[in-house]
């Protein structure tokens, strides 16, 4: 599952690199910071400037989106890709700061990942090292949602990672080749899309959605503004059952989780109608899982929330998954765009909530002799007016709820988060062998 957006939905035959590709695409508004993907790493040991650098410029040169821009061209935006070898755009901003200790490395971070993009006269995609005296660096690497989406971004910090260590080692970097690119998905995407090949995927996303709910019954106090982070780290025990326990239910752990928060959700608002907004990696060809560029689509799961046996409730909720899943190669804001539903779900601040299992990205990064860890920085705006994410590295689980704190009491939130891990545990224990 990755992150969800606003998506462009980029549709047209490419061109060569460094042509100008007419894809057309549906964009809505300028870039803005919660359209930014991000991951900030503190480093303790002195990563060399030098290497960096070279090893951002391989990092540009093997995935075209990151030296890609866009133009608009008589109402649409069109795509321009410059060629590796003249890509000679600063990648790299480097800082000395004024303070010391992480405070200032945070500071610094936080201002560097949401700073918006300006889509038509930069690349959407950035790196930046933060020094500060006596105490490491910190690292931050930001893309756009345009030519991003979550699983993109732990491809480029592997790659980076990689070209790093091939520097530092004086050898050629161990990559696979990448076969697929996002401009080949684009190409398919259209020719299905002007062909008819994508019509039984609409009817149904109307079929669900056609009268779906808008109001979910949290308890509103004030349109959001500002965000905040609640973090919580799930017991291990039931980190490390959570894969057993899918096996032994007959599911994945993405439907577990979402079983569990479900019916948290409805224990907290007694709203049975339920629509909750994820991300589809829609990478189901080997070739494209090397490539960086926007595959993913982000759907609406309706589920019908009851106080019926955990197992029965699971059971409906991996009914509803499987048929998504299964039409998820049509973009929720695709379906928006199309004119089949009366009314627009695209994710909004007042009423989209969003329930996400993310893969983290902090164990792509490591180089021998450097200290290495990531590290969250709070978020200054939200796109949703709940968005719940539950990030897995290895077997280890962290509940990330990103909200409006003038919109929702924090009380509320820790409340229903500890909610959330009951319910898991009792669905793990349902299906205990």
């Amino acid at each position: 599952m990755n992150g969800i957006s606003r998506r462009a939905d980029i549709t047209r035959s490419p061109t060569t690199p460094g042509q100008r590709r007419d894809w057309n695409v549906h964009h809505e508004g300028r870039a803005t910071s919660f359209l930014n993907l991000s991951v900030v790493f503190l480093i303790q040991g002195g990563l060399e400037e030098e290497v960096l650098r070279r090893a951002v410029g391989s990092l540009v040169a093997r995935h075209e989106q990151l030296r890609s821009r866009f133009e608009d061209a008589n109402g649409a935006l069109v795509q321009v890709i410059e060629p590796a070898k003249r890509s000679s755009s600063p990648r790299l901003s480097v800082e000395n700061g004024s303070g010391s200790g992480p405070d200032s490395h945070r500071e610094w971070a936080r201002t560097f990942v949401e700073r918006s993009f300006s889509l038509h006269s930069e690349a959407p995609f950035r790196i930046g090292i933060h020094n500060a005296d006596g105490d490491g660096q910190a690292l931050a690497i930001v893309m756009h949602h345009i030519i991003s989406d979550r699983l993109s971004l732990g491809v480029a910090v592997r790659d980076l990672n990689e070209f790093i260590l091939a520097e530092i080692e004086c050898r050629s970097p161990r990559l696979p080749d990448i076969p697929l690119r996002f401009a080949d998905y684009a190409s398919w995407w259209e020719e299905q899309r002007s062909s008819g090949g994508f019509t039984r995927n609409f009817d149904f996303w109307r079929g669900q959605l056609d009268d779906a709910p808008i109001d979910l019954g949290l308890p509103i106090r004030a349109a959001p503004r500002s965000a905040a982070r609640y973090v919580q780290h799930i017991p291990e025990t039931l980190a490390e059952g959570l894969q057993r326990g899918a096996a032994a239910l007959r599911t994945t752990p993405y439907v577990v989780l979402l079983t569990a928060f479900s019916g948290a959700l409805f224990e907290a608002t007694s709203k049975a109608d339920q629509v909750l907004q994820c991300g589809y990696a829609n990478r189901q060809p080997a070739a494209l899982r090397h490539a960086v560029g926007r595959f993913s689509s982000n759907m609406a799961l309706r589920i019908r929330a009851t106080s019926e046996d955990p197992a029965c409730q699971l059971r409906s909720i991996h009914a509803v998954a499987m048929r998504a899943y299964t039409n998820a190669v049509v973009s929720l804001d695709a379906v928006d765009e199309s004119g089949v539903l009366p009314r627009r779900h695209a994710p909004d601040a007042m009423t989209t909530v969003a329930f996400q299992l993310v893969e983290g990205v902090d164990h792509y990064m490591s180089v021998p002799g450097l200290d290495i860890a990531a590290v969250p920085i709070s978020p200054g705006s939200t796109q949703d007016l709940l968005d719940v994410v539950v990030e897995r590295i290895g077997e280890r689980l962290t509940l990330h709820v990103v909200f409006c704190p003038e919109a929702l009491d924090p009380s509320w939130i820790v409340s229903l988060a500890s909610t959330f891990i009951s319910h898991l545990d009792r669905l793990l224990a349902s299906g205990a062998p």
